[in-house]
Order: structure tokens, then sequence, then C-alpha cells
């Protein structure tokens, strides 16, 4: 089962039953307080995915094998290019490396 998100509900009601949404809470976590991991659970883990985790519920959801797992490639391959589009932007250095730090790029 999906969690909730703190600030969004991932699971809308529609026609009466749950239906699953676009999972949207990819972004960086702050690592403080309630924002020390992401509020969204996947089985009842809000920490330390696999991709075996995410096909697997990708594929309960109806999705197919390859198309999750071409969705989680496109995903890291992005995150890959974090450093380097932050510094052009001229995010801090530490900031940069806190963050890419916590980006799981080998799922």
């Amino acid at each position: 089962m999906l969690g909730m998100c703190t600030l969004n509900m991932m699971m809308p009601l529609g026609h009466c039953a749950w239906s699953i949404s676009q999972a949207y809470d990819i972004t960086y976590a702050n690592t403080q307080g309630y924002t020390k991991e992401h509020q969204l659970s996947l089985k009842g883990q809000t920490t330390d995915f696999d991709r075996k985790m995410l096909v697997d519920f990708a594929v309960e959801q109806s999705i197919r094998k390859q198309d999750a797992l071409h969705v989680i490639d496109e995903v890291q391959a992005v995150l890959s290019t974090f450093s380097k589009r932050a510094k052009e932007l001229e995010v801090n250095k530490q900031s940069i490396e806190r963050i890419a730090k916590a980006h799981l790029l080998k799922i």
C-alpha cells in the first residue's frame, strides 16, 4: 500500500473507491525534523527502497515491468545531472553535496 504524504493526498477517492494517483514525492527530503525522511511510504517503508520493490509495486498497479524499469532509469539519469545543474544555478556547495549524497543513483 502506498502511504499518504502530509502535504498531498496520494490516493484520491473517486467513484466511491480509492485509486492511485501519480507519485510525486520524489523530491529531496530536508534530513531535519519531520522532513528527515519522505512522508511517502511504500509497503510500510520510508527508506531503503530498491529496484525490485519499486517494480513489484508498479506491476501490482498494472504497469508493465519494462515500463517501470524505463521510468526508474530515466529518473536516475536526470538525478545524475543534479550537481552539475545546481552548480550552474549557483547553489552553494554544501547544499549540493548534502542533497547529492541523498540521491539513490544505484537503485
